[in-house]
């Protein structure tokens, strides 16, 4: 058998011997320091809290300024409801006939505003007219209703 004993103490004497105990005591501050436990108690708490509290907010205004937008809106429609049942509407063709009196075209050798000044005197009709909006009432297709229509044409 061969005997270690002095080898043994050889590599102890020449160890160096080491001073763990800053690194233990660091290790322990950063611990206290680091307490998750009672940040996430806290967090939690809180959340507690704001799910228990009912939130208080005053929506009046809100809804009323709904309510008035509504009947504001319903007024509106109403209007034209009415109207359409009236089944007339007001159209005002000046602009139009003044412009096409304006155009200087000559269909067949005769000048166009001349033409149509002769056809709008002719008729002798007013430059405002109302048309009848009686479709449904009357069962005609739209392609029927607009061969009622008054429209100048440049004969």
């Amino acid at each position: 058998e061969v005997d270690f004993s002095q080898v043994l103490a050889a590599v102890r004497e020449h160890q160096p011997e080491l001073d763990v105990s800053k690194i233990l005591r660091a290790i322990d501050d950063s611990r206290d320091s680091r307490d998750f436990s009672r940040s996430i108690r806290e967090v939690r708490q809180a959340l507690d809290e704001l799910k228990e509290s009912k939130l208080d907010v005053d929506l009046s205004p809100v809804l009323q300024e709904v309510q008035q937008m509504r009947s504001q809106v319903d007024a509106g429609t109403s209007l034209v409801v009415k109207t359409m049942r009236e089944g007339k509407i007001a159209v005002d063709d000046s602009a139009v006939m003044n412009a096409i009196g304006a155009i200087s075209i000559e269909v067949d050798g005769v000048p166009a505003a001349r033409r149509a000044q002769a056809s709008s005197a002719a008729s002798a009709a007013p430059t405002t007219r109302e048309v009848p909006l009686r479709l449904a009432q009357a069962g005609q297709a739209p392609t029927q209703a607009v061969g009622h229509l008054p429209v100048p044409c440049l004969k």
